[in-house]
């Protein structure tokens, strides 16, 4: 029992000699240690007039890296993303005068390509310099993780196309193959749009909470899963002799085997009645989820067997007999 109060009588002596002068939770925060790491730098007496201020700007734009250049960011990468739909949006406008599917609405948004090529250039730079700004803040400690050497092979990819592909297609002396696949590597640029969620602190609680879930979010996936190929092979194993059956309606039996007929199609059918897919709630309404009311819309009207709403009873009722 003395022992016992001995060890709990003098808190006060291991929280001056362990922790100093640091509150426990700025402790379990690496980003503000090493902010403290940065600033114990100044401390430093010798040097000339350019390092000591190197090292003061250092200190400065660490601690303001989460309030200012976090957010300044985050709303680059907004920008950015706008531009991104913008671009994609024209690209599409220009693809359906192509294929006849032109709408004088389309004539809302014109813009010239090279006008979005100097905004991606400009974007291009200024996420350059944020590199180099974070670069100089954390040094080699800025690639210990894998998102910032995902930003930093992003906007290498972006100086690449920049500098060298860019000029090299306009004098046709670059390969077609080599073109195609930096082409499909500039596509990962739209991912940066994920950086948003770990640039405010609310987006990281919330990806934090998301990311508890996710097992449980397998599990209920993997019960559905379950459930749509029992169900499939249930119905289709009940449909299949009313589908061989020749005195039926062949309508009737061709729309039962698109929906039933193979295990792929039985396990189709029952993944749109649970997702309330189009192509169920269209045609026959949500009381029939089950019993689609067409077979794809994407086939066209010309392979489709949908069936009028007002039929659905009868051929309901014709499949119980």
């Amino acid at each position: 029992m003395a022992e016992l109060l001995l060890m709990q009588g003098n808190p006060t002596e291991y929280s001056d000699k362990d922790s100093g002068d640091l509150d426990l939770d700025i402790v379990d925060d690496e980003d503000e240690l090493e902010i403290r790491d940065i600033e114990k730098d100044l401390e430093e007496p010798t040097g000339t007039t350019l390092q000591k201020f190197c090292r003061y700007t250092r200190a400065k734009l660490a601690r303001a890296e989460r309030r200012v250049l976090d957010v300044g960011v985050g709303v680059l990468i907004s920008l950015n993303t706008l531009v991104m739909m913008l671009a994609h949006q024209q690209m599409g406008y220009d693809a359906a005068r192509e294929i006849g599917e032109y709408d004088p609405g389309m004539d809302s948004l014109s813009i010239s390509e090279d006008v979005f090529i100097t905004i991606e250039e400009a974007f291009a730079v200024l996420f350059l310099l944020e590199l180099c700004v974070r670069l100089w803040i954390h040094r080699l400690q800025f690639f210990r993780n894998f998102f910032n050497v995902f930003d930093a092979f992003l906007v290498a990819l972006s100086l690449v196309d920049m500098l060298i592909i860019k000029p090299m297609a306009g004098s046709g002396r670059v390969n077609l193959v080599i073109l195609r696949i930096l082409r499909i590597l500039k596509l990962t640029r739209s991912l940066r749009v994920m950086r948003t969620m770990r640039l405010f602190s609310g987006l990281r609680v919330l990806v934090a909470a998301v990311s508890a879930f996710v097992p449980s979010l397998f599990w209920s996936m993997l019960f559905l899963t379950i459930y749509m190929v029992l169900g499939g092979l249930l119905i289709g194993n009940f449909v299949m002799e009313f589908i061989n059956d020749g005195g039926q309606d062949i309508e009737i039996r061709k729309w039962i085997w698109q929906h039933y007929g193979t295990s792929y199609r039985a396990t189709y059918t029952m993944f749109q009645g649970i997702s309330r897919g189009q192509g169920l709630m269209g045609t026959l309404g949500a009381w029939l989820s089950f019993f689609p009311g067409k077979l794809d819309g994407s086939r066209g009207n010309a392979r489709s067997l949908a069936l009028r709403p007002e039929a659905a009873p009868r051929k309901l009722s014709s499949l119980a007999m």
